[in-house]
């Protein structure tokens, strides 16, 4: 591994886009947490090794939060098939409670057009006994 690589550490990727998850920083610790701190002094470090505009580079290409807030392809793949299945049991119950009503609204409208057709009857027969007991009293 080359001297840029050992002070680096462990990477992501391969070549000159290859990402570092974790450098060694003074004492041979190894530093994987990026905070400010870590990570200006993780800048001035690579500017010491590799000068300022190759320090910019690699600094431009770091995430710039930790690599454990970083979505990978599982967390998204995880994520879509969560939604996927919270968007079918959303639409379960919705057909179900769409059934309940589609029911309850049948049952209401049977039972109002009962009363208004029995309402309709009686209403005719209370005319037609009034117009036959006018027509009685008239001759």
């Amino acid at each position: 591994m080359s001297d840029l690589g050992t002070r680096l550490g462990c990477a992501v990727g391969s070549g000159l886009r290859a990402l570092p998850t974790s450098w060694i920083g003074p004492g041979n610790d190894t530093v994987t947490n990026i905070d400010e701190r870590s990570s200006r002094t993780r800048y001035e470090r690579l500017e010491e090794t590799i000068g300022a505009e190759g320090a910019d580079t690699l600094m431009s290409m770091l995430p710039p939060v930790g690599w454990a807030d970083v979505a990978t392809t599982r967390d998204l793949d995880s994520l879509r098939l969560a939604t996927t299945h919270d968007i079918d049991r959303l639409g379960a119950e919705l057909r179900s409670e769409m059934a309940l009503l589609r029911s309850e609204l049948h049952d209401g409208l049977r039972d109002t057009t009962r009363t208004l057709f029995l309402g309709m009857v009686t209403c005719m027969l209370t005319m037609t006994g009034l117009f036959l007991t006018a027509l009685t009293l008239t001759r």
